[in-house]
């Protein structure tokens, strides 16, 4: 790669020059890491590092067959992401002239690198500015060679920053944004309701079909819109089955059930489960019922560029009293 190959000349010059310059070289050998720019809204961490915000919007859109019947809900926070590729500080104007100096004519493309190092050769305010791109921070090595090789070809390799000014804005790849804004963003766990429910116990009863369904603090759908400088991305998740386990039982729901009602009876539910055994021999007189929802992710830019992020599985269990109806059987007699 051309950073790859400058580095390995620049490398190669300063074995030739005196130890002592490169050791007394505050930013000598410093990480790649991006420097704090106000203008990019950066947090500075004091050694170069930092983290753009982002601006996120996210809506979450309740299980429901039409739009109109569905609970939308938006709320909106800013997520820390950590800049894909920049510029970092790397040398003076002194410290460089010092390295060219001494550089032998023989290092093809070095001079070039820095070729008007002479108009900076007695500023000792100013600083030159290397650009990187940080593997660390993208999902996949694909996609950190795609940034990197696009952020070349787009860029200069240094730059000359005068003193008291602002580099360039970092840059955040897609890829990352959209990974770092759906890793960080909390999706509701389940909630349910369920039916029957007898008497102040609100149990339901063993060997009967319990119909359950999810409430409208579950999302069956979340968008997630997210802006850093002039990236956008757009991460859409979706969910369309419930999986339920009992100590006694499994089932896994196509759709997120449906509320019980007289007419919803005679329509029916495939999201129902039946207990085996009551409650009374458990912990506090209930039945764990765990509940599950798996959501895939997929997302888009204003880049053009697409991708597919790592499922999510969300859970909660709920507490449900599981009765026993005792019924006694009585022998018809031939007594008139």
């Amino acid at each position: 790669m051309r950073t790859r190959k400058i580095h390995g000349l620049l490398a190669a010059v300063l074995t030739l020059t005196s130890a002592l310059l490169i050791t007394d070289s505050p930013h000598a050998g410093q990480a790649d890491v991006a420097q704090s720019s106000p203008s990019a809204g950066v947090s500075a961490s004091g050694d170069g590092g930092g983290s753009i915000e982002a601006s996120v919007t996210v809506t979450y859109a309740s299980p429901g067959s039409t739009p109109t019947s569905q609970t939308v809900t938006s709320s909106t926070q800013v997520v820390q992401v950590p800049p894909s590729c920049g510029y970092k500080p790397t040398y003076t104007g002194p410290e460089i002239a010092e390295i060219y100096r001494n550089a032998p004519e023989s290092a093809p493309g070095l001079k070039p690198l820095y070729a008007d190092w002479e108009d900076h050769a007695e500023d000792t305010n100013g600083q030159w500015w290397r650009s990187y791109c940080d593997p660390s921070v993208f999902p996949d090595v694909q996609s950190f060679v795609k940034a990197q090789h696009e952020f070349v070809n787009n860029n200069p390799t240094v730059i000359w920053v005068v003193a008291d000014d602002t580099p360039p804005a970092p840059h955040v790849d897609p890829a990352t944004l959209a990974t770092t804004v759906w890793e960080s963003v909390s999706i509701p766990a389940p909630a349910i309701d369920y039916n029957p429910k007898i008497g102040d116990s609100q149990a339901t009863i063993v060997g009967f079909a319990t119909w359950i369904w999810t409430t409208n603090n579950t999302p069956s759908r979340v968008e997630i819109q997210a802006t850093v400088g002039s990236t956008s991305v757009t991460v859409t998740a979706a969910s369309n089955k419930l999986d339920l386990s009992a100590p006694d039982s499994e089932v896994d729901c196509t759709g997120f059930g449906i509320p019980w009602t007289e007419q919803n009876d005679y329509l029916g539910t495939d999201c129902m489960i039946m207990f085996t055994r009551s409650s009374a021999h458990l912990e506090d007189s209930v039945t764990p019922l765990d509940i599950s929802v798996l959501y895939t992710a997929s997302w888009t830019s204003s880049t053009g560029q697409t991708g597919n992020l790592t499922p999510l599985t969300t859970t909660t269990t709920t507490s449900i009293p599981v009765a026993e109806i005792q019924t006694i059987i009585v022998q018809p007699t031939d007594e008139p």
